[in-house]
């Protein structure tokens, strides 16, 4: 049977796209033993992968035109068992130093296509027009058409004063249940940059004051600004497109990284977890106690968060965290073990989680009634498109692990792997091919 899934292509050193490509899954004998495995690709994007393939490939009743100057190219990838997955062969295909993807990363599509009984044109106009118009509908700086100008933002307001003033635009489509938010602090540059910023007309982001932004800028106080999004699509939040101009024109006007007091935090609407509140109840618990013991009380996987965060300690002035006496307990009994019992990991985790109702610590459930969110204050102030993505995908993809494994299995090094494969944004920072 010819399968084929449609693929996008990152850098693997600097995370930017390079192409979008189609895998093809097809049997080279009539009795499927095994299979051959093309890569289709636009010879205009940046590919530059080198057209191995027959200038026509013919699947059965599929052919495909390839090899055109100016139009579609295909190289071969190898022959392999009729069994392999899309996921299995990009496994496979990691593990080879003379893979054909040796410079990219490769995110496979949600949808697999089965190809048989028609004739099968690649018509990239077509098959990634939904893709072309999504990059278009939310490319810009100041309004993003992906959203509602409902409200059109503007001026500087006090701490949290915009939340009870106006509402929320909202995306014109959005696939999930839940949404990121992001607030990120900054000093401007100077008081005409401050005056760019805060007096912008937008309908994806609103400026208030903060009253931990007290530092100077050459010499000039009340320069701080905390810039809040509205809650936005999680394939927004986690882009590094959707961030390339927001993130290149505020450069010019603030600075962040440089400034002890700056801090880049990330809401995530509790749905994330779950569509009950009982479901997101047992979600929440794995989650905290996953960041409390298997993340921040692991040296090798605190560096890692660390890489992402762009900082070894938050705002938490409790050394220990969230970690409490039963939890440590049950760490030297070992957390699967505990998780056995119900009704022991029902009250170890507990207390664990009630240690996160304050403000200060880096995951932030105060709000969680209210606002409806999971705070995760981690993060160090920056303004790059790379670090708000990544740092967004890295929390996203946190609580989906926890979601959806059992407490009996909660691994570190699972969820790094996922997060890596999952976000192009993460793996940036972790250019060692061993770690992902």
């Amino acid at each position: 049977m010819v399968q084929y899934v449609k693929v996008k292509l990152y850098g693997r050193i600097n995370g930017e796209f390079v192409a979008n490509a189609l895998i093809v899954k097809s049997p080279s004998s009539a009795m499927e033993q095994t299979s051959r495995w093309h890569l289709v690709f636009r010879q205009a994007d940046r590919l530059n992968i080198e057209a191995t393939t027959a200038s026509t490939l013919r699947f059965g009743d599929l052919t495909i035109n390839c090899n055109t100057p100016g139009g579609i190219g295909a190289a071969l990838i190898f022959v392999g068992s009729a069994y392999d997955g899309f996921e299995t062969l990009l496994v496979s295909e990691r593990l080879r130093t003379d893979s054909i993807f040796r410079n990219h990363r490769v995110i496979l599509g949600d949808e697999i296509f089965d190809g048989n009984g028609g004739i099968f044109s690649v018509d990239f106009d077509d098959l990634f027009i939904v893709e072309q118009r999504e990059s278009a509908s939310v490319s810009g700086i100041l309004i993003k058409s992906a959203y509602t100008q409902t409200e059109i933002y503007s001026g500087f307001s006090g701490y949290h004063h915009n939340q009870h003033v106006h509402s929320f635009n909202t995306p014109v489509n959005n696939d999930k249940p839940y949404r990121i938010g992001v607030e990120l602090e900054l000093y401007a540059r100077n008081r005409d940059a401050y005056n760019k910023i805060t007096t912008a007309r937008t309908n994806w982001f609103q400026c208030e004051r903060d009253g931990s932004l007290d530092q100077r800028v050459d010499g000039v106080s009340g320069l701080g600004i905390e810039m809040k999004t509205i809650p936005l699509r999680p394939a927004d939040a986690t882009s590094i497109d959707f961030w390339s101009e927001p993130m290149a024109k505020l450069k010019t006007l603030a600075v962040s990284k440089s400034y002890s007091t700056t801090g880049l935090h990330v809401h995530i609407s509790k749905e994330i977890l779950g569509a009950t509140e009982a479901e997101r109840q047992v979600n929440l618990k794995k989650l905290i106690t996953f960041y409390t013991y298997h993340v921040e009380d692991n040296a090798a996987a605190k560096e890692k968060n660390k890489t992402i965060c762009g900082r070894a300690e938050g705002y938490c002035v409790n050394p220990n965290g969230a970690k409490t006496e039963l939890g440590n307990f049950a760490k030297m009994l070992g957390f699967a073990d505990v998780a056995k019992s119900s009704d022991a990991w029902n009250m170890m985790t507990q207390g664990i989680v009630d240690n996160c109702r304050s403000q200060r610590g880096d995951i932030n459930i105060q709000h969680w009634d209210d606002y409806k969110t999971i705070e995760f204050r981690k993060g160090k102030g920056a303004i790059s498109k790379k670090r708000l993505a990544a740092i967004c995908a890295w929390w996203e993809q946190m609580c989906l692990y926890c979601k959806n494994t059992d407490s009996t299995n909660l691994s570190f090094d699972d969820f790094f792997a996922k997060a890596c494969h999952e976000s192009p944004a993460v793996a940036w920072f972790f250019m060692q091919d061993d770690e992902c």
